[in-house]
């Protein structure tokens, strides 16, 4: 068993460990003996060295990013809850495998939810699903689609999708051993060739963007000034709110008969500057008078992509 190194290496290790192999973890039988020849150290020192940092939380397990071939639908939904919920509403949203952002409005503001979530998935009833969650507790808002996926092609090259129990392993994150693929293998029970075998054709395909060592993610609040405006926007109206100003966001969205508003503008400031942030902007394009609601927000990313196969 891998013990941890001595000190004297620890500290490059431990940079090099953080900065320098998040992208392109080695897809080969011993990776942990690459990246010790990479960094001229051994593979007890790499080895000892993850270990320890993820026992003290600075570093998880091997991690995949999923590439843009592997088609998925975004959602954007409110949720209703009182002030006094507002953490608790928070936490169970981000809780789901499928949210990628989450949005709280700062004030009261009449007939606007007081939480946003954003939701990636491979399938739109996967999100139906894991919002009935929160359905249960607090009452849902809008629900709007921002991206609809196109047709999956995994059947054409055994993607993913056709291997579900290889795609959910990655996602759980490889084990910190010498020989992490052999043992991935073992549990699927399946041989390490086919493991690897099967994961170069994803990173080939560009369904795997890259497998990473990298620390767990932080969530990182943010201020943001945001606007829905009451109306159909035309590419002209859209090029012209580009040329105005380099918004953070700028999308159409789907009218309903709950949501009214078909352009959603978003700027992100330092919280002392947000309140007139999207003034200016608004102005020159037009819109002052447009029906509109807007709001200020914080935002944070619960995780750094969907977890698409949980």
């Amino acid at each position: 068993m891998a013990t941890s190194p001595p000190a004297s290496v620890c500290a490059g290790l431990r940079q090099t460990l953080l900065h320098g192999w998040q992208q392109g973890f080695p897809v080969q039988p011993s990776p942990f003996q690459v990246l010790a020849q990479r960094t001229g150290g051994t593979l007890r020192e790499v080895l000892g060295q993850c270990q320890q940092m993820q026992r003290n939380g600075a570093l998880q397990g091997v991690q995949v990013q999923w590439g843009e071939p592997l088609r998925r639908v975004r959602w954007r939904c409110g949720l209703w809850a009182p002030e006094a919920e507002l953490e608790a509403a928070g936490r169970a949203a981000a809780a789901l495998p499928a949210c990628v952002l989450l949005e709280r409005v700062e004030a009261a503001v009449p007939d606007l939810p007081s939480l946003w979530l954003e939701l990636e998935a491979l399938r739109s009833e996967v999100i139906e699903s894991q919002l009935q969650t929160l359905a249960l507790r607090w009452r849902l808002g809008p629900r709007l689609s921002l991206q609809h996926a196109a047709p999956c092609h995994c059947h054409e090259h055994l993607g993913p999708c056709c291997d579900e129990p290889l795609a959910q392993a990655l996602e759980r994150g490889l084990p910190l051993v010498a020989h992490p693929y052999q043992e991935l293998a073992l549990k699927l029970q399946r041989s390490e060739r086919q493991v690897l075998a099967r994961l170069r054709d994803w990173i080939e395909g560009g369904d795997v963007q890259t497998l990473s060592l990298a620390a767990p993610h932080q969530p990182h609040r943010q201020s943001w000034a945001l606007a829905a405006v009451e109306v159909d926007p035309t590419p002209a109206l859209l090029a012209r709110l580009r040329e105005l100003s380099a918004t953070s966001e700028l999308r159409r969205l789907p009218r309903l008969p709950d949501w009214p508003f078909g352009l959603f503008i978003g700027m992100a400031a330092p919280q002392e500057l947000t309140g007139g942030a999207l003034d200016p902007l608004l102005q020159a394009a037009g819109l002052a008078q447009a029906p509109m609601r807007r709001w200020l927000a914080r935002r944070w990313a619960p995780r750094v992509q969907a977890r698409l196969f949980a």
